[in-house]
């Protein structure tokens, strides 16, 4: 008789879905009245346009980008132009000044860094086109609480701060607070307003434009495998005609490579999250490849299943991350 030993997706996926959905517009209207903008907003569509009708004067645009709050807080500056593309100022994380290892607080040193530049190449806060996050904070919270929901009553855990202390809720609580001190800190009348940008598409835009295939005539992949992000922890793009275009997320927290190598870092390595994974993934390019004879592939392989089309999932009758995070 055959014996089940997995189990993958969550086991109530429409409450969770349920909750997304409901929460969505509502944090989006609660970020927006603190002046923190979704992609899709009227503000950020109006950036949008303005800065390609400067581009078209040949005039040259400053953005500001900010990890405003959690997973390594920063601020850096650009400058765009037709002439010479996109030029970086400056790029400073808050770790540097505070000494505090994935500092996850208000960058209040790199801005004051970056203030101090601006004042150096003649700019002033006024002349900063748009302010763009690391992370669709707004997002995040209806993305959370679909997780916290998918495996009830088990999963409640997951809604503490304990569960996930590099990154959770009171990490994007205080990013809406950052457009008023950001805005006080600058010298500003009033808030800087700060637009959050998908996390998956920074890290694509970011590695396919520094990539040698950013000029390619050729359609170019991209994948991002993340811990994870504000809609998925996996997404693939599509590199076409100079537009980066996504094809798929898997609109999953759990189902997670980049958490599966946190977890068995963390818990067999002994080093915090988000410090070790690195270290692992290194060293797993030298250790045995043969899968007969590594004696921890069998056990190991059991915690993923493989989709028939390349998709991932958590074998989540082995685990137990998909209802405590790090609780347990």
């Amino acid at each position: 008789m055959s014996r089940i030993f997995g189990r993958y997706g969550p086991a109530h996926p429409w409450i969770g879905k349920l909750v997304f959905e409901t929460t969505k517009p509502l944090m989006k209207t609660l970020f927006a009245a603190r002046n923190f903008y979704h992609l899709d907003s009227r503000y950020a569509r109006e950036r949008i346009v303005s800065m390609q009708a400067k581009l078209h004067r040949k005039e040259r645009v400053y953005l500001m980008g900010i990890g405003p709050s959690g997973h390594n807080s920063g601020v850096a500056l650009i400058e765009v132009s037709l002439e010479q593309g996109i030029k970086l100022i400056c790029n400073e994380e808050e770790e540097r000044y505070t000494g505090i290892k994935h500092y996850a607080g208000y960058p209040q040193h790199s801005v004051e860094s970056v203030s101090k530049r601006m004042s150096e190449i003649g700019i002033e806060p006024k002349d900063i086109h748009a302010c763009l996050a690391s992370w669709n904070y707004i997002d995040f919270i209806p993305f959370g609480l679909r997780a916290v929901c998918e495996h009830l009553p088990l999963s409640l855990s997951l809604s503490l701060p304990s569960s996930s202390q590099k990154f959770n809720h009171i990490h994007v609580q205080k990013a809406g607070e950052v457009p008023q001190r950001l805005g006080r800190q600058l010298g500003l009348d009033g808030p800087m307003p700060i637009i959050g940008m998908c996390h998956h598409d920074n890290h694509a835009y970011f590695s396919y434009g520094v990539s040698p295939f950013n000029c390619s005539q050729e359609p170019v992949m991209v994948t991002v495998l993340d811990g994870f992000g504000d809609n998925g922890s996996i997404s693939l793009y599509l590199a076409k005609n100079n537009q980066l275009k996504r094809l798929r997320s898997n609109d999953s927290m759990m189902d997670s490579l980049g958490i599966l190598y946190s977890m068995i870092s963390s818990t067999q390595g002994g080093w915090t999250t988000l410090s070790s994974e690195g270290r692992y993934m290194g060293a797993s390019a030298w250790g045995n490849n043969n899968r007969l004879t590594n004696p921890y592939y069998r056990q190991l392989r059991q915690l993923i299943y493989f989709g028939n089309e390349g998709q991932v999932y958590l074998n989540r009758a082995m685990t137990n991350w998909h209802q405590w995070g790090q609780l347990k």
